[in-house]
């Protein structure tokens, strides 16, 4: 199949799921083994309920093609480094006597957990494109860098505004993009052509 392609796809109406995220996520998980679930801390929430605590997390799943199957997981890729202070806090911890691979581990910085703090866009955003769920590119970046490796195939089932395409892309991912809105795809692929003549794009650089 053709990658590094958006495709327009009617999806067939087959009905309604009640439920929200929490259905669509229980049933998934009945068609593939459970890995691990990712909790996506968007900073701020969302002032949309008055009778509960304002939403501020959404769900990430992380499936298994089988029961035996071994996830590819790269936990160096997506490390959160330690500012200068809490290194020199950390070597003075007299339980490690190689100080050379400690200050090494350090500098590399600690392991992400499974929840990941990333800023929601705000309306102000550079990196919004119009489409009104468009994901963070932090967020993005860190789900593709843990968990695929150069040339492996990154398919995104709802393309959007292409952000996962424009990740793929610049980290040297084939992917496939999957879009109903001709708008969507339109900006998507706008912004392809972006990154494509300039790699140093302000898309990629922090709102």
């Amino acid at each position: 199949m053709q990658t590094r392609r958006i495709f327009r796809c009617c999806w067939k109406k087959a009905g309604t799921i009640s439920g929200g995220t929490t259905r669509i996520i229980s049933l998934a998980s009945k068609e593939l083994p459970f890995h691990d679930m990712i909790i996506w801390d968007r900073a701020v929430g969302y002032n949309e309920r008055y009778d509960s605590f304002t939403p501020c997390y959404e769900m990430i799943l992380a499936l298994r093609k089988s029961d035996d199957a071994k996830p590819y997981f790269n936990k160096d890729a997506v490390r959160l480094p330690y500012n200068d202070d809490k290194i020199q806090t950390y070597l003075r911890d007299k339980r490690y006597k190689d100080k050379a691979a400690r200050l090494a581990h350090l500098e590399k910085g600690k392991y992400a957990t499974n929840i990941l703090r990333v800023p929601s866009l705000k309306g102000s955003s550079k990196e919004k494109a119009g489409h009104p769920s468009q994901k963070p590119i932090k967020l993005i970046e860190q789900l593709i860098l843990s968990s695929s490796r150069p040339n492996d195939i990154v398919l995104d089932l709802f393309s959007g505004s292409g952000t996962t395409a424009l990740l793929a892309e610049q980290f040297g991912r084939k992917w496939i993009g999957i879009e109903t809105d001709k708008e969507y795809i339109d900006i998507a692929n706008a912004r392809l052509e972006a990154l494509r003549q300039r790699q140093d794009s302000p898309l990629f650089k922090d709102a």
